[in-house]
């Protein structure tokens, strides 16, 4: 797994999370950084020895501006930031032709491939022998050779993997999906009565036919278009307005904090995100542009300097 248990808890938040991909608080500074990143495209620099120049048409730049024939490289960096933001791990498979040179760059889901190494050897023994790959089912190994791995930093439970930058904000995840869940059973089920009609009286028992009658002359004659006109039972009854808070299901505060630790943990500031809680502070403080340096210079910037590095 690429998740750890929580400190003070063995409930597995993450794997109620899964992938992150369907919880809000997660996908909407993730998909920031999808958009934002491929902004600035990788070039192939060489050193010289007044500055570097760029070279044009390089193979490597080329690859990676078309990796395969079914998609460009724009969609290669949005679906390798999903996974460094959620998992810590990327991973490329490489094709290669007759001549062994690298013509093709497909991402793989971080859940479909594991690094492994033999049983029982450490580290400084072997580092990493192979590539797991599941594909349909089956277990695949891919030479190391045939796989761009790209980690964030490197996890002290498993020094081959990298460490999710969300990895210790899964109960602020979790509780942002309750919230929703919660909100959202509310306003599904309706399941606060507008009217409550009673008897008035502890000795009167209301026949199961009379309650579907009356409720059913209450419906036809009281909603829409008859709003408003006059009720009158035959018998002693009291019809009392029930009503529900709508404050009551505001979770906000549960809420802003989890914007803020994902946001947090992913360098980027939640105003340039459009999180609500983000843009509370842009008010009293710092201005949008501002923010929008910030993620810039402490979360696109040094994502685009490891991955480069990698490349």
């Amino acid at each position: 797994s690429h998740f750890s248990l929580l400190p003070r808890t063995k409930y597995d938040f993450a794997g109620d999370v899964g992938t992150g991909i369907g919880s809000s608080v997660v996908m909407g500074p993730v998909q920031w950084i999808q958009r934002t990143f491929p902004e600035a495209p990788l070039v192939v620099m060489e050193e010289t020895e007044d500055k570097p120049q760029k070279i044009i048409g390089h193979p490597l730049a080329k690859l990676i501006e078309n990796p395969n024939p079914f998609y460009a490289g724009t969609q290669l960096w949005m679906a390798t930031i999903f996974s460094w933001c959620i998992a810590g791990d990327v991973y490329w498979i490489k094709i290669r032709n007759r001549r062994r040179d690298v013509v093709q760059l497909w991402y793989v889901p971080h859940w479909l491939m594991q690094p492994r190494w033999p049983q029982g050897a450490s580290a400084i023994d072997v580092f990493i022998s192979h590539y797991e790959y599941s594909l349909s089912g089956q277990k695949v190994d891919l030479p190391i050779e045939d796989v761009v791995h790209f980690r964030h930093g490197i996890n002290p439970n498993n020094l081959r993997c990298g460490l999710s930058p969300l990895n210790s904000v899964m109960r602020e995840i979790w509780g942002d999906d309750e919230a929703s869940n919660w909100v959202a059973s509310l306003l599904r089920n309706s399941g606060v009565p507008g009217i409550v009609i009673s008897p008035d009286s502890n000795t009167v028992q209301a026949v199961q036919g009379d309650v579907d009658a009356v409720k059913q002359y209450f419906k036809e004659m009281f909603t829409a278009d008859h709003r408003g006109e006059p009720l009158v039972l035959s018998g002693k009854t009291k019809v009392d307005q029930f009503g529900f808070d709508p404050k009551a299901m505001d979770l906000s505060a549960i809420r802003d904090v989890a914007e803020e630790r994902v946001c947090a943990s992913l360098g980027i500031p939640a105003a340039v995100v459009g999180f609500g809680t983000g843009l509370q502070s842009s008010k009293v403080g710092a201005t949008m542009k501002e923010f929008a340096r910030m993620a810039w210079t402490d979360g696109i910037i040094p994502i685009q300097r490891i991955m480069a590095s990698e490349v």
